[in-house]
């Protein structure tokens, strides 16, 4: 019979960041604005805090360290596709500049 071996690392990242799921999804809603960037933000902002979990592993993950990697990987996306952040009102909608 084969031993179960898996890898205790990602099971403690889950247990830290499953509760705050909703909440991350909610917020790369907010900074995203699209249903197709929220996913890949929220994708996106997962496998930088396991990769940060996996190098330091006795550190806490808490709500305002995700919010601040999805901020960072927001503006990233935003810079390499050269696209300028909408600010954004209380319910999620795009504010349109005047001109």
């Amino acid at each position: 019979m084969e031993e179960d071996n898996t890898d205790e690392g990602y099971d403690s990242f889950t247990r830290m960041t499953l509760p705050m799921h909703a909440d991350l999804k909610r917020y790369c809603r907010f900074k995203s604005g699209s249903a197709w960037d929220t996913d890949d933000l929220f994708q996106e902002t997962l496998i930088k805090a396991y990769r940060w979990h996996v190098r330091f592993p006795e550190r806490e993950i808490t709500k305002p360290f995700l919010f601040r990697i999805a901020a960072n990987v927001w503006i990233d996306f935003c810079r390499s596709h050269k696209l300028q952040p909408q600010p954004v009102t209380d319910e999620g909608r795009a504010v349109r500049p005047v001109h």
